[in-house]
């Protein structure tokens, strides 16, 4: 596809327009929206969730913090 045609300006321009860079450890941030947006589709808090996700998002879960001061 060519830089310079209007379909693919077009879509650089949405992308552009849309698309936020992620600073730091998102997959943990990722599960807590899914968990809110269940709980938000229940009407009440679930008694269990039950996950299934890579090593890597686990990892990334157990050493990420709300805030910067957790971690002193």
């Amino acid at each position: 596809m060519n830089r310079n045609d209007s379909v693919y300006r077009t879509y650089v321009d949405i992308l552009e327009r849309e698309l936020i860079c992620a600073m730091g450890c998102t997959e943990p941030i990722a599960l807590a929206y899914c968990a809110a947006t269940a709980r938000g589709a229940l009407g009440t808090l679930p008694e269990r969730i039950t996950v299934e996700a890579s090593g890597n998002i686990i990892k990334n879960v157990k050493g990420s913090c709300r805030d910067r001061s957790a971690r002193r």
